[in-house]
Formats: C-alpha cells, structure tokens, sequence
C-alpha cells in the first residue's frame, strides 16, 4: 500500500468528495497552551488563547482533521459532502454556518439536541512538540446508521476520506461500504486505535502522522 500526500490525491479527485469525521473534534472551541515541560501533575504554562475573533463570538476555527480536510477539498475545486454531529449550540451553528459559506454541502452535518459541540485542547511545550486532548461531543455519536443514510453520496463520489475521529466501528463501515461501491477511500489514524486489520484492504491511502506509523 503506498502513502500519498493528502494535497496531490485530492488534485487528482477534485469532484465529489466525501468526509467522515467527527468535530475535534469539536466544541469548535479550540485551545492552546504554552507550556514548560515538566514531568508534574500540575504546572504553569506561558500563554493561552483560543481560536475565533473574540470572547463574545463562537468559536469557528478548523479545529480537526475532517474540517480542515473537506475545507482543502473544497478550495481544491471539490464538490464536498460532510458527516458529522454538532451540538445544537452557538459553537455548532456557527461552524456549520462556516461550511455552508464556504460552500461544503452541509445536508449531513447535524446538529445534536442532547450532547455539545466537541472541544479540543493543544498542550505545545518549549521543544514544539504537542499533546492534544479531545472530548469528542456530539461527534461520538455518529453511527453507522448515519453513513448508511449517505450511501447514494457515498457511492456518487470519487473517493471518501474519515478520521479515527468518530467511534471505530463507524470508521470501519463507512471504508467497506465506499470499498465495495468502488469509490476510493483516504484514512487520517489519527488519534492512534488499534485497526482491524481485515480492513487495510479496503483503504485505498493511509496518511499516518510519525508516532501513528
């Protein structure tokens, strides 16, 4: 299996995309830290700040995999479809009001009543290197159900990229269900999870980061 990057598969597929994943995740309230490294259960970081204009506005940064994929598919020329669950709060309005401006087809990204947006937090110490806290939200909730749902998309499109973003099982039946249909898929394992490995056959590219290969 080769590994290919990201940017030149999708010039290749630049119509009819479908993304996967889940918000990181996700209260699209996204939050950095500058931290000195230091083996303590408690610290004092450097600097913190969050992704959006301002206190008063809702956060609406690309703050996972699948948002900043699809929004590159999209200025690429695609023709995006996007499955997700967003809580049904000003954070999750805002960012599916984002995919709409820009564009992405949005008939898939729902908004949940009962569990909030996601949020994700980037520790970043002194040497650049990063550790990411997810709380998956609404985005933990997308089931297989939901990607059954998109099987005419799904099997319109080109190729169809997910993220270990949403729960496993739904990864694994959105890729055999897109393999079957004969459309290409595209895995972002991240974060790390161990993989049925009855399943690599189906992926047409993997695109791990360093510690996930």
């Amino acid at each position: 299996m080769r590994i290919h990057t990201f940017h030149n598969e999708l010039r290749k597929c630049v119509h009819d995309i479908v993304v996967v994943k889940k918000s990181r995740h996700e209260k699209y309230l996204f939050l950095i830290c500058f931290f000195k490294s230091r083996h303590e259960e408690h610290f004092c970081g450097s600097c913190f700040f969050k992704s959006g204009h301002d206190d008063s506005t809702p956060c609406k940064g690309l703050v996972c995999k699948g948002s900043g994929q699809a929004v590159v598919a999209q200025k690429l020329g695609g023709d995006v479809f996007l499955l997700e669950r967003l809580g049904n709060d000003a954070h999750g309005r805002a960012q599916k009001q984002m995919y709409a401006d820009l564009g992405i087809h949005t008939d898939f990204v729902y908004l949940d009543e009962t569990t909030p947006t996601g949020s994700a937090g980037i520790f970043l110490d002194e040497a650049g290197q990063n550790k990411i806290v997810v709380v998956p939200g609404a985005n933990g909730q997308v089931t297989c159900s939901d990607v059954d749902y998109l099987y005419e998309t799904i099997r319109g499109a080109k190729i169809l990229g997910a993220q270990l973003e949403i729960p496993l099982k739904t990864v694994d039946h959105a890729i055999r269900v897109a393999a079957s249909l004969g459309v290409r898929t595209m895995l972002d394992p991240a974060p790390a999870a161990p993989i049925d490995e009855t399943l690599y056959p189906y992926i047409s590219i993997i695109k791990p980061n360093e510690c996930e290969a």
